[in-house]
């Protein structure tokens, strides 16, 4: 006997598995890092970044390259024969140890303050592409001596000019500022006539000068001698400068330095109708 019927049978849609490379991490260095995610379906696959994880990550428009942690998300859209699936990873970019030492500067004292902003790298090295774009210090000096220079912050710029400062794990190194004394001088301005006098028994005028530098000023006297100056202790009370007066005194000063004088006795002129009996 024949018996026959129909029956149906349902082939059920296989699940597609999406696989991306388990979560990493590297050291910044300015590129980007893209993922290859995987399907066993035939589904069209999409990966979206993110930064951050959890609730609070963030959709990113593009690859990202600077420091931080990113969440990878792959997706496979469901089709006839398998359903949708997904697979997530996170990807860590830590950031680039770099010492920077800031700028030192020696100068001669000149009654400004000494400061210096720049720095070098003294330790570690730029990804590829980026610059030390300024060092900010806040080390000052005025006066004759030496004080440090703290480096404060310092930037640092891709290739397109973006500030990539937070991607490098800075080490700010102060330098030093050094203020040397600088070399006084004193010019004397008074002209020798101008300090000459007629002899009253005081000591003779201080000179003019100009100075440079603040030190206080202080003068020594010489007496000019046949064999050479000769140092007197103290101002001197100058010559009298008798030769135009009229009516010469029996006695005249012929010399006179320091406190002590000599006296000779004056000749007088012989009148012009000889000599006198």
């Amino acid at each position: 006997k024949d018996v026959s019927g129909s029956f149906t049978v349902s082939i059920g849609k296989a699940p597609q598995n999406v696989a991306l490379p388990a979560a990493a991490s590297l050291v910044y260095d300015g590129g980007t890092h893209p993922v290859t995610a995987t399907t066993t379906g035939d589904g069209t696959l999409r990966c979206t970044w993110y930064q951050g994880t959890g609730s609070t990550k963030a959709e990113l428009a593009g690859l990202p390259s600077t420091a931080g942690t990113y969440t990878i998300t792959a997706s496979a859209a469901e089709t006839n024969n398998y359903l949708a699936g997904s697979a997530e990873t996170t990807l860590t970019i830590t950031q680039r140890p770099l010492t920077v030492t800031a700028d030192s500067a020696v100068r001669t004292y000149n009654g400004s303050a000494l400061t210096a902003n720049g720095g070098t790298i003294t330790a570690g090295t730029l990804a590829s592409g980026d610059t030390l774009a300024s060092v900010t210090a806040n080390g000052t000096q005025t006066h004759t001596g030496e004080s440090v220079n703290t480096a404060v912050s310092a930037v640092i710029r891709s290739a397109g000019g973006d500030d990539v400062s937070a991607s490098y794990a800075l080490t700010l190194l102060p330098g030093k500022l050094t203020v040397q004394q600088a070399a006084g001088a004193v010019t004397l301005t008074s002209s020798s006539a101008a300090l000459g006098k007629e002899y009253d028994g005081t000591a003779a005028v201080l000179p003019q000068y100009t100075q440079t530098g603040n030190g206080a000023v202080s003068f020594v006297y010489y007496r000019a001698g046949a064999s050479g100056n000769v140092l007197l202790p103290q101002a001197p009370r100058m010559r009298a400068a008798i030769s135009s007066r009229p009516a010469p005194p029996k006695r005249r000063i012929t010399a006179l330095h320091s406190r002590r004088c000599w006296l000779t006795p004056s000749r007088r002129a012989p009148s012009p109708s000889g000599p006198t009996t």
